[in-house]
């Protein structure tokens, strides 16, 4: 695989995994990517987010490793590493 297809099909893993994700929370007032407000105001400065809803927005972070191998006479590829998943709470 090359590195435009693995991107390519990175992303769209992730944005499938992202619908599967708000598919399976539903109605119950918990969004996952929410739209974010266009008038943050003072939550901003503290470094908050905030959703249309008028909710606070937690951001969560994926510590991943990219690596690829090449060489003559094996197969080259590249693969993705996850490493520590932090979840963040703000508020």
């Amino acid at each position: 695989m090359d590195l435009k297809d693995f991107v390519g099909q990175a992303l769209s893993d992730i944005v499938e995994a992202v619908l599967d994700a708000q598919t399976r929370l539903g109605t119950n007032g918990r969004y996952i990517n929410p739209e974010l407000s266009t008038q943050q105001g003072p939550l901003e400065k503290q470094g908050k987010l905030v959703s249309i809803q008028g909710q606070l927005v937690q951001t969560v972070e994926f510590d991943i490793a990219v690596t690829a191998t090449s060489g003559t006479g094996t197969k080259g590829g590249i693969g993705v590493v996850v490493g520590a998943i932090a979840l963040g709470s703000q508020g």
